[in-house]
């Protein structure tokens, strides 16, 4: 049943070979939730003919993280903010994850930058306002995320609808016209992706937040499944939009 749809998979970096030997790249872990049929577009290598990607040949976009920061301003990310702004006019459901949640708030107009309270990794709990929205259909009110950020949309310019909310960034989820969204969190990670991420930025994490902050990261995780559902909930929709 899945397969009947053709998702557009925009990556915006690449996972580290140590996490990828065991969990793949960002495609692969989302096919980890969902099996759907997608066609991979690394942006951030092929960034010079974004522009000649044909929308109307997907039935939904998905944008990827990335290692990568805004401020870095590369012309491949000028390219995906495009890209996004064409999904946007041409109504082409479309979910940011992390960075692709930051590029989603700058096509907006919004400013992007560090977050004032700092890097985020580990768990964090996201408030939701809506659960009859299409994304978040089946969700609690409250529930936990993993994260991994030093980035955060800023402002909000009323360009798009803030729909769920953290105590350390306002902007958790977004969403833009009728069927873009973003969220900052990574709602594709399990335990274990979650576990190696600490593990691997354990030097950046505690030389900006103090030492040891790492492992009590670790110690305080929580169990994440219920993001997931937002995954889903994408799928679900891109295959109502398709239907209609």
């Amino acid at each position: 049943m899945n397969q009947e749809l053709n998702i557009l998979f925009l990556i915006c970096g690449h996972v580290n070979e140590k996490i990828q030997s065991q969990f793949g790249n960002f495609d692969s872990q989302f096919s980890l939730i969902t099996k759907i049929k997608h066609n991979v577009y690394t942006i951030c290598d092929k960034w010079s003919d974004s522009a000649d990607v044909d929308l109307t040949l997907f039935d939904g976009i998905i944008i990827s993280g990335s290692s990568s920061m805004l401020d870095e301003n590369k012309p491949w990310m000028l390219a995906a903010i495009k890209l996004i702004k064409k999904a946007l006019e041409q109504e082409v459901p479309l979910l940011g994850v992390c960075f692709g949640h930051q590029l989603l708030g700058k096509a907006c107009g919004a400013s992007v930058g560090p977050n004032p309270n700092g890097r985020r990794l580990g768990t964090r709990r996201v408030n939701i306002k809506d659960t009859n929205n299409h994304l978040l259909k089946g969700l609690p009110l409250v529930f936990d995320v993993f994260v991994s950020h030093r980035d955060v949309i800023l402002e909000n310019n009323n360009n798009f609808e803030v729909l769920g909310t953290a105590e350390h960034d306002q902007f958790q989820i977004i969403q833009a016209r009728k069927s873009a969204w973003g969220v900052q969190f990574h709602p594709e990670w399990n335990t274990s992706i979650m576990k190696c991420y600490l593990t691997d930025r354990k030097e950046i994490l505690d030389n900006e937040l103090g030492p040891k902050s790492t492992e009590v990261e670790l110690k305080n995780l929580k169990d994440c499944t219920l993001a997931a559902q937002i995954i889903v909930n994408f799928i679900n929709f891109c295959r109502q939009e398709k239907n209609v």
